[in-house]
């Protein structure tokens, strides 16, 4: 019997966490057909993430992968999304993120296509405004910085 490096319990319990929130999101229509990839950390190394096209409103269990901090699939043939590194890299970065929910939603498509230019569309006196940290007013303005959809 193979020894894992990782739990896999928790791979479990983290599979079926993406694909409830996978199948949430694809209702909303976030997350068209194989576009978009999710994932949640499972320790200090690894993260189970979706295997590359893959409908994600017609996920299970078994099209969840884990890869190393380095992107690389572990005891797997499966291959991670090419946007893997995204994913990896945060989690390395940044000890308290749990999970990356990397949408490619119509709007966000749009909203790239015409705020790429500028780097940034700027949110100001929304209500939202107050779930950044520090904010306490939406009686402010924020630059939120806007990305090529390449």
């Amino acid at each position: 019997m193979e020894t894992l490096p990782y739990d896999p319990a928790r791979l479990a319990q983290r599979a079926a966490e993406i694909v409830a929130n996978t199948r949430e999101l694809s209702a909303l229509g976030w997350t068209p057909a194989t576009s978009s990839n999710f994932s949640m950390r499972l320790d200090d190394r690894h993260a189970a993430i979706t295997v590359s096209g893959r409908d994600k409103g017609r996920l299970t269990e078994a099209d969840i992968m884990v890869v190393d901090f380095a992107g690389q699939p572990v005891a797997t043939a499966h291959r991670p999304s090419a946007e893997t590194l995204l994913h990896t890299q945060l989690y390395a970065r940044y000890p308290d993120i749990g999970c990356v929910l990397h949408t490619h939603s119509r709007t966000q498509t749009v909203s790239s296509r015409l705020f790429a230019g500028q780097g940034h569309v700027r949110l100001e006196g929304y209500e939202l405004l107050k779930a950044f940290a520090g904010n306490q007013t939406h009686e402010m303005a924020i630059d939120v910085p806007v990305l090529p959809n390449t």
